[in-house]
């Protein structure tokens, strides 16, 4: 009788400091992690994933003016990107006008990654998206509503720090 062994759960978490020149060395080590884990991403999905990456870290450093938390794990043979951030306010996609320069992640997120959502943390929000060898490539708006994952970063939450002193202002 033969016995099938679980796959060993790889993950890795860092942190990323506050400021928005940091967002493209976080975005370069999701990527970088991500090819560690053995997944079958091809370079198109390797695009994907630095974009997706950069735009919900920048987002949670723009949003809260603090440092975020990333996890990068594998989810069978999908990519997933966890950020945790002090904010605790649900995500709202909104309309950007042709000449905006901003606005447009949450769109991006939802039209490119697998699958998508937010959920509470003791820490604030975490952001959540995953990436698989097949392309998304959905149609239509980003959805409003909050959708909820196994966390790939352990059982639990993810202490950020100077989150106690965000929350007390809250």
């Amino acid at each position: 009788m033969s016995r099938q062994q679980a796959e060993p759960h790889i993950r890795y978490d860092f942190l990323v400091p506050a400021g928005l020149e940091e967002v493209p060395k976080a975005r370069r080590r999701v990527v970088e992690l991500a090819k560690s884990l053995g997944l079958s991403l091809d370079e198109a999905a390797m695009d994907d994933l630095a974009l997706l990456a950069g735009e919900v870290i920048a987002n949670a450093i723009v949003h809260t003016g603090a440092s975020c938390t990333v996890c990068v794990a594998a989810s069978g043979s999908r990519v997933q990107v966890e950020v945790t951030d002090v904010d605790r306010a649900d995500l709202s996609p909104r309309r950007a006008d042709l000449d905006d320069e901003t606005g447009r992640g949450l769109f991006l997120i939802n039209a490119l990654a697998s699958d998508w959502g937010t959920r509470l943390d003791g820490a604030g929000k975490v952001t959540w998206f995953t990436l698989g060898p097949e392309r998304a490539l959905a149609d239509g708006p980003a959805s409003t509503s909050t959708r909820t994952a196994p966390s790939c970063c352990g059982a639990g939450e993810v202490s950020l720090p100077g989150a106690a002193q965000l929350w007390a202002g809250a």
